[in-house]
């Protein structure tokens, strides 16, 4: 199993931005993305929450996470949910498609690289689905729960390398 990082936001905004406001980033990068998805699950929300009464709308409980209804609009409105950092909410998991193309996202991102430890910042059991998906032909894409969406961490297979 291979994996990367892609920074989303650049350097200079990093935590420094409204986590209620919209980004470029999100109908640059993480709406194809989306768009393609099989599933997202969202991890760690506490229903008592800010945050779970704005996104809810969107939300499916499903065995102690959510998951996001894909036939509605769930980025415009829901930013919230993509920007919240600082583990106000779990990771968030994209499933995607083996043959989705990073080429035209990846040159949108301002730095690629790889982690020593891929699992920072991500909730445990979202990086146990992320792997279980690869392991199933699909590729996961993990949004940390400790930084947003300053950066997305790409697992996929070997397979997969020649798309990516």
């Amino acid at each position: 199993m291979k994996h990367f990082k892609a920074s989303i936001t650049p350097e200079d905004i990093r935590w420094y931005y409204d986590e209620k406001s919209k980004m470029p980033c999100h109908d640059a990068i993480l709406r194809p993305i989306v768009e393609s998805a099989i599933k997202i699950i969202v991890y760690g929300i506490d229903v008592s929450s800010e945050l779970y009464q704005l996104a809810s709308p969107i939300l499916i409980k499903s065995k102690g996470k959510f998951e996001i209804d894909l036939s509605k609009e769930v980025i415009d409105g829901f930013e919230y949910l993509w920007n919240a950092h600082s583990w106000k909410r779990g990771s968030i998991l994209i499933v995607l498609p083996n043959n989705f193309n990073f080429e035209s996202i990846l040159e949108k991102c301002h730095s690629i690289g790889i982690f020593t430890n891929p699992n920072t910042g991500n909730s445990i059991s979202a990086i146990k689905s992320a792997k279980k998906e690869v392991e199933n032909d699909n590729i996961s894409v993990l949004l940390p729960a400790s930084n947003g969406i300053e950066w997305m961490q790409v697992y996929y297979d070997e397979e997969v390398k020649r798309i990516i």
